[in-house]
């Protein structure tokens, strides 16, 4: 089986184009236009309502998602053209990368969450809590782990189960440690790292992520 029938890239596939460096370097949403074993046709990337000039021989990075994780590989634009809409003509991926824990990004997130503080407990413990979970809010989220408002005593070193609200994605339970303490102009925040996630739930964080980075692009608030 091929790298691109593998990953599932396909007609009408959400892709991120990263400009690597000069002039233009950022990162575009795009799409898919034509994929095959020789090259890939995507549709040319848009800035402030106009196109981005990418030029043959630009190194670009793709990222993607399919339907449990995020994906990158390296690319290069081979030729521009121009049918019914203007297009580039990218290298097929010679080897598509799994995004790992170092690449998680981490994005301005607003959403409900509640949690509850695990008391006395040391990674490993089996969890037995018989507490009520509290209402919360995200600041920032990440593969990773969250910034969450402390809406009670949470301090550095310990131990909360979480749950975040993610349209699309079924509620799960994360444990996670709270790891700094942060001063907002109306309250405190935490960072927490999540410390017991499952793969498929971790995977499924990334990808909202994704999806929810090409919403604000696509909005022009990013």
């Amino acid at each position: 089986m091929s790298l691109i029938t593998d990953k599932k890239l396909r007609v009408n596939q959400s892709i991120d184009i990263e400009v690597k460096k000069g002039l233009y370097k950022g990162t575009f949403p795009s799409k898919i236009d034509e994929v095959n074993e020789e090259n890939i046709k995507v549709l040319a990337p848009y800035r402030n309502g106009e196109i981005v000039p990418l030029r043959a021989g630009t190194e670009v990075n793709i990222f993607f998602t399919g339907n449990d994780a995020a994906y990158k590989f390296n690319s290069e634009i081979i030729d521009r053209i121009k049918e019914q809409v203007k297009l580039l003509i990218i290298t097929p991926p010679e080897e598509i990368v799994r995004i790992q824990r170092r690449d998680y990004f981490r994005l301005d997130v607003k959403k409900d969450a509640k949690y509850r503080k695990l008391d006395d407990y040391e990674l490993g413990d089996e969890i037995d809590c018989n507490k009520s979970f509290i209402e919360s809010q995200t600041i920032d989220l990440s593969g990773g782990g969250v910034r969450l408002v402390n809406e009670s005593d949470l301090e550095e070193g310990d131990f909360i189960e979480l749950m975040i609200d993610l349209s699309g994605i079924k509620e799960v339970m994360i444990l996670g440690e709270v790891k700094q303490e942060y001063s907002l102009p109306n309250g405190e925040a935490v960072g927490v790292e999540f410390k017991d996630i499952s793969r498929q739930a971790r995977d499924e964080i990334i990808g909202w992520l994704f999806d929810y980075q090409r919403e604000l692009r696509k909005k022009g608030m990013l």
